[in-house]
């Protein structure tokens, strides 16, 4: 600040070093009571009338110059031009006549950098700062203004070399090389390791994975362009740029909010760029291949369960296969109306085959009628509602035909009592 106030002095002395300089060999006298004087050696007070030994130019108690020092205010600074290095030096005298004994507050050297500090002499950098940097407009309500801490070794999450005045334990530190750590109150909350892992809540220890969250869970909520909360596996800049696969938490329509795992436009493989490939409901319900699942496992498409590698199935409107068979202790088939099931055999006007007209037909196809030969069974399968209304219906006409024959035996029993009374 003094160095400021003063800096109408500074241009003054500054005119007359270069005169008194040029005017070294100067012999004349002049005095002008009150006003100044000039001395033979080419020294010139203004606004006194004792120069001290030594000084080129006194401007009493706000300026004078001793050799290549500009001294302002007594013994409060010193301006040194360096003594013929080029360098320019701001420095504490500790009297206004001792140059030689200072301490340096700031450098400008010849190379255009500038150190600021007591200790720094040889400044490495542009600026290169020898204690804390703080940067805000005032001296008052300043506790939220950023501060750069002055470290030379490597810090901790207690002492943070990028913090805020008011509140220096929270802030970026360097506890080693190639590593990056964020402090909240003193304490490590985040860590950039040499490997690019970064650890959350891990302390000072190593991150284990790209991500490692220690004694924490991750939680992604709100919106984005493609839906809802997202994570996306896979994919380059130059395949799948919109990854391979994601799984979205969807609450786009009201009643089927649920977890969507979906394969993003452009991404590989056969039937890619859809949704609800598996769809985890907020009932607690899971759906294949739909949002809407009715039952705790809904499925849209077939289902085979066995060893792809071995299950052919010749016919795909079938919606289950199970390799090897179905343990089970009961099976319940239903059938779609009254229609479907046999009764209709015992109906008045059903038309029971002639056993002639079956015999001819089993002769020369080898299976009952209405009932599928055995390329038939390996190539379609068996149709359990379908085949037990078959073969109900083969059982009513075996009845039908056990009661036509019990009526002739009985016919013919009487006829031979008959026969027999005679």
């Amino acid at each position: 600040m003094n160095i400021l106030r003063n800096s109408r002095s500074v241009l003054i002395a500054s005119g007359l070093l270069a005169f008194t300089t040029a005017q070294a060999q100067w012999n004349a006298v002049y005095s002008s009571s009150g006003s100044g004087s000039l001395f033979t050696q080419g020294t010139v007070g203004i606004g006194t009338s004792s120069i001290a030994s030594g000084v080129s130019l006194d401007l009493g108690s706000n300026l004078s110059i001793r050799g290549t020092h500009l001294i302002f205010n007594s013994a409060s600074g010193v301006i040194d031009w360096g003594n013929g290095t080029g360098d320019l030096y701001f420095r504490k005298l500790s009297t206004q006549a001792n140059t030689s004994t200072f301490s340096t507050l700031m450098i400008i050297k010849n190379s255009g950098y500038v150190g600021i500090g007591p200790n720094v002499t040889a400044p490495i950098a542009t600026l290169h700062v020898g204690g804390d940097i703080l940067s805000c407009n005032a001296v008052t309500g300043i506790n939220s203004a950023p501060l750069i801490r002055n470290a030379s070794t490597w810090s901790s999450a207690s002492a943070p070399d990028f913090t805020w005045y008011g509140n220096t334990t929270t802030g970026l530190f360097h506890p080693a090389a190639d590593v990056m750590s964020f402090a909240i109150g003193g304490s490590e909350a985040m860590r950039i390791h040499s490997t690019s892992f970064v650890g959350i809540g891990t302390g000072s220890s190593a991150p284990l994975a790209k991500l490692h969250v220690d004694n924490g869970l991750i939680r992604i909520t709100g919106t984005n362009p493609s839906g809802g909360p997202m994570i996306v596996f896979g994919g380059s800049s130059s395949s799948a740029a919109n990854g391979e696969w994601g799984i979205e938490y969807n609450t786009a329509v009201s009643g089927r909010e649920g977890l969507n795992f979906w394969k993003p436009f452009g991404s590989s493989g056969s039937g890619a760029n859809g949704n609800n490939y598996l769809f985890l409901s907020n009932t607690g319900r899971v759906g294949i291949n739909t949002d809407n699942p009715t039952a705790q496992l809904t499925v849209n498409g077939n289902v085979v369960i066995g060893d792809p590698a071995t299950v052919c199935i010749p016919n795909t409107n079938y919606k289950l296969f199970v390799q090897t068979g179905i343990l089970t202790e009961q099976v319940k088939v239903a059938v779609n109306c009254a229609s479907n099931w046999s009764d209709y055999v015992f109906a008045d006007n059903y038309q029971l085959p002639e056993v002639k007209e079956l015999k001819r037909y089993i002769s020369a196809n080898k299976h009952l009628p209405g009932i599928p030969s055995a390329e038939e069974v390996v190539k379609e399968g068996v149709d359990l509602g379908a085949m037990d209304a078959k073969l109900l219906a083969k059982i009513e006409e075996l009845t039908l035909y056990m009661i036509k024959q019990d009526q002739k035996i009985e016919e013919l029993s009487a006829a031979l009592k008959a026969l027999q009374t005679k």
